[in-house]
């Protein structure tokens, strides 16, 4: 669709970029050194040739002598970086991946091994609560029998209790 909205939308977003250029806020200063950086370089003459031939002589060694082009970091004004790896407070929270994976090992195996010996103190308790339980049942069961065998007794002899 070519048509007048089309070339409304397109007014829209130059409008956009004329608002870039002009103002200068730091967000908008952090945009403009953006879209600087990310503008398009065309190739070098020949490159098209170049790749062609490479292409069809099946090489695929990489190229040596690329020049490679650095890109300045940019800042945003108005933000902190946050604390730096080497200095300060945030040094103390900054671990590197490998020491990470070493540490983190370390505390999972710390755990499994406390697991272990809870699990075991956990079960020598049910072990003893157990046994507890048999020598009362079993206690329960002598006391029961010897006051039976006394009431045999007393009743042979002609005493009663009141509790029968």
């Amino acid at each position: 669709m070519n048509g007048p909205e089309d070339n409304r939308k397109f007014e829209v977003i130059q409008g956009a970029g004329d608002r870039l250029e002009n103002d200068s806020t730091p967000e908008l200063e952090f945009e403009q050194q953006l879209a600087r950086a990310l503008r398009r370089v065309d190739a070098p003459e020949g490159f098209a040739a170049r790749l062609m031939d490479r292409a069809a002589k099946g090489d695929t060694a990489p190229v040596v002598n690329v020049p490679v082009v650095e890109v300045p970091a940019v800042e945003v004004p108005g933000r902190s970086p946050g604390p730096s790896p080497k200095s300060g407070f945030g040094r103390m929270f900054v671990i590197p991946r490998r020491q990470w994976l070493g540490w983190a090992s370390g505390a999972i195996a710390a755990t499994l091994v406390a697991g272990i010996f809870t699990g075991q103190h956990l079960h020598e308790q049910h072990e003893r609560r157990a046994a507890a339980e048999r020598e009362f049942d079993t206690s329960m069961r002598i006391r029961n029998e010897a006051l039976e065998h006394v009431r045999q007794q007393l009743a042979e002899q002609g005493i009663t209790l009141g509790n029968e």
